[in-house]
């Protein structure tokens, strides 16, 4: 039995760390990150929406308005799972639309039809998972994404006020101590994307 070991490592090894390194800097990153980022400011306002409409809603279902407004509410499903499939094709992925809504002849008719939409309550359903996921995570990535970005920038608003607006305990005023925050700054924007 032969066993041969090398130092170094294969040029397909090195090959592929720094294909991953580049990753956070490519094109497609840059659109995936910007998906995130439109996401997750969706999940605010998809919260929000389901909020008024489903409070909306329940509170006027007793009374006659009320059927046809969850009807509506129904169907504005189909119009964010149509948005969330444009949003898709940032990344690279197209998504076929489903069938279309058809309009019944009557009124009544068309509400019952509305209400029976598997695709607007499906959609419903992503929504309130969507923001229920991504409320929270979308949140913690921008706030990390902000805090490093002001980081970046925290050596030339120092330089240029001389306030200084980060502190740990005590105030930062040297500007070592903000270069090294600004690094961090970097390696957190570098991370995040």
């Amino acid at each position: 039995m032969t066993v041969t070991t090398t130092a170094f490592a294969p040029a397909s090894t090195r090959d592929d760390w720094r294909r991953i390194l580049r990753t956070p800097l490519t094109l497609q990153a840059c659109h995936g990150y910007l998906y995130f980022l439109l996401v997750s400011v969706l999940a605010v306002i998809g919260v929000v929406y389901l909020f008024v409409t489903g409070l909306a809603s329940g509170l006027l279902l007793v009374t006659l308005v009320g059927i046809p407004l969850l009807a509506l509410v129904v169907l504005t499903g189909r119009r964010w799972n149509a948005l969330y499939r444009s949003l898709a094709r940032l990344v690279g992925v197209t998504i076929d639309p489903p069938a279309p809504f058809v309009r019944q002849a009557s009124w009544p008719h068309t509400v019952a039809a509305a209400l029976t939409d598997a695709v607007g309550w499906r959609s419903l359903g992503f929504l309130v998972l969507q923001s229920i996921v991504m409320t929270p995570l979308g949140y913690a990535v921008l706030l990390g994404v902000v805090v490093s970005a002001i980081l970046v920038v925290s050596p030339v608003v120092w330089a240029v006020t001389g306030v200084a607006f980060v502190s740990f305990d005590e105030p930062v005023d040297s500007l070592g101590a903000y270069l090294l925050l600004a690094v961090g700054g970097l390696l957190g924007l570098y991370l995040f994307a």
